[in-house]
């Protein structure tokens, strides 16, 4: 009984010291600069692109998109038809449909304002991966409960920084990417509030993000374990923290299902639009694998990167290629590396996990997406991986959390 109290007590003071630091001041002086130099190397980056045009899917979904260019006119049709729709004259034939209104709509929005204009799509692109690198550390610091600064700041860093995400800036279409991501920080920012309008505050923002792209919908296994590895709540709290997210996740899926269709009701029909159509099932699993072992190599090493990987850049393979098998052993070495840190709540097992969890819509293993590989598909993936590498990171450097991450001249010299 006493234990039963204890864990209750333990709950409650991590709910309130959870609230201090939504309401409170979780930005000192110090965490303002990270912010700033967060947002500011964002934007650097990416700078360039706003001299760039229309390209690739630009052209099907802004363009060329007839409900995107009857400006505000279009928005009614955006949300109640499927993405390519407007697009293709007609629902294109992909795997379970598209449904997307969200990010479309922020492109009907310029259109009625800017009209035939790329730049200020590549603004708005630059300064929400500015605004997303800033959110990613300000997430993570309320994971932490505000006890470490380094995670969160080595975690946004990596994340801003990395090559892998140049497609989704520079490609104005891959807003649904960019914003998806957005508020579901968003969400994860405000879910560990007890406050009633904080938490309605999260659930509208999963839901934003659902309606942008359907890459944070793995989010619904990754609340709950995010509960577990940053908070002291026992699973029945856990569970019932998380339910809403169920609900809402509910409420996506009726509207995609009247609108688009639900996952795998439509089977694309031409090899171009599913790599795995004349597969064996052995090839088909082999390939994954092998796919899976491409992007982890992007990963580590971003080079060469590419735009298309569409039919046949990636032929299909089996079980006798070597590369499937060090796939597989990769594979293996996480999840053992998974299962050890579980119990002990490392930070690297739940980056690993967020990872593989949020790769899985985007791996062909339970269903077709559309084409074999792409490196926006990694957007929302590359997070998890960033978290993973941070925490080793900081781990070989020995570094002690809990120390102040300053920038001080006295740390520079």
């Amino acid at each position: 009984m006493s234990k039963k109290i204890h864990k209750k007590q333990q709950t409650k003071k991590a709910g309130k010291a959870s609230e201090n630091l939504l309401t409170g001041n979780l930005l000192n002086k110090n965490r303002k600069i990270h912010v700033l130099i967060l947002f500011i190397l964002g934007i650097v980056l990416y700078i360039n692109t706003l001299n760039h045009g229309y390209v690739l899917d630009d052209h099907l979904f802004v363009v060329g998109n007839k409900f995107v260019t009857q400006g505000i006119d279009g928005i009614k049709d955006i949300w109640t038809h499927d993405a390519f729709v407007g697009g293709h004259g007609r629902k294109f034939d992909l795997t379970g449909g598209r449904y997307r209104p969200l990010s479309i709509t922020t492109f009907a929005i310029e259109y009625e304002i800017f009209g035939y204009n790329p730049k200020p799509g590549h603004f708005f692109n630059i300064l929400l991966y500015g605004l997303t690198g800033v959110l990613i550390y300000i997430t993570l610091l309320r994971f932490v409960q505000g006890k470490n600064e380094w995670l969160p700041f080595f975690t946004a860093v990596l994340f801003v920084i990395h090559p892998i995400h140049t497609e989704v800036v520079a490609n104005i279409k891959s807003r649904d990417e960019i914003l998806c991501l957005f508020f579901g920080l968003l969400a994860f920012y405000y879910m560990f509030s007890d406050n009633t309008r904080h938490l309605l505050m999260a659930n509208l923002f999963f839901l934003l993000s659902l309606l942008s792209k359907e890459s944070s919908f793995p989010a619904l296994a990754i609340i709950p374990l995010t509960f577990y590895f940053f908070r002291d709540y026992d699973w029945k709290t856990i569970m019932r923290k998380s339910a809403p997210f169920f609900v809402t996740a509910l409420l996506y899926l009726i509207m995609r299902t009247a609108f688009a269709g639900f996952f795998g009701e439509t089977k694309a029909k031409w090899v171009i639009d599913n790599p795995f159509l004349y597969a064996t099932f052995g090839q088909r699993i082999a390939t994954v694998i092998l796919i899976g072992l491409m992007y982890v190599k992007l990963l580590f090493v971003p080079y060469p990167l590419s735009y298309d990987y569409s039919f046949n850049q990636i032929p299909l393979t089996d079980f006798s290629d070597w590369r499937v098998w060090l796939g597989i052993i990769i594979l293996a070495a996480s999840v053992y590396g998974i299962v050890k840190g579980f119990k002990t709540k490392a930070v690297y097992a739940y980056g690993l996990l967020f990872y593989f969890i949020s790769y899985s819509l985007i791996s062909n293993l339970f269903f077709n997406i559309g084409t074999n590989m792409g490196e926006r598909f990694l957007y929302f993936s590359s997070l998890g991986f960033c978290i993973f590498m941070s925490d080793i990171l900081i781990k070989a450097l020995k570094i002690k959390t809990q120390e102040t991450l300053s920038f001080n001249l006295k740390y520079i010299t």
